[in-house]
């Protein structure tokens, strides 16, 4: 084992170490190639699990921007059309109004 007073790391604080960084390289998508050999890094492995995070993010706000209902109360008139005179009839319910309030 290595001397703590000294600031040697014991053998088995390296072997863990050394475990937890082959667990997390096995994230790396983006491998760099060398001669015909492929090479995982913990970099790597941390832009993989970002952009995958990115990708689930972005995929979630725009679920939750198509499911999500818009309510408009304007109405503009289109005046590209034409001049003439348009017909419009409107149909409304007022239901938080009583009949008494009305004239």
């Amino acid at each position: 084992m290595g001397d703590l007073l000294n600031g040697e790391p014991s053998a088995q604080a390296f072997n863990k170490t050394m475990l937890l960084s082959g667990k997390i390289k096995k994230f790396d998508v983006y491998v760099k190639t060398i001669d015909g050999v492929t090479k995982q890094t913990i970099i790597g492995a941390f832009i993989s699990l970002a952009a995958a995070i990115v990708v689930i993010l972005l995929i979630l706000s725009e679920g939750k921007t198509y499911l999500q209902k818009d309510l408009v109360s304007r109405m503009t008139l289109d005046s590209s059309v034409g001049v003439e005179a348009i017909r419009v009839e409107f149909d409304i319910n007022f239901r938080h109004i009583t009949c008494s309030g009305t004239v």
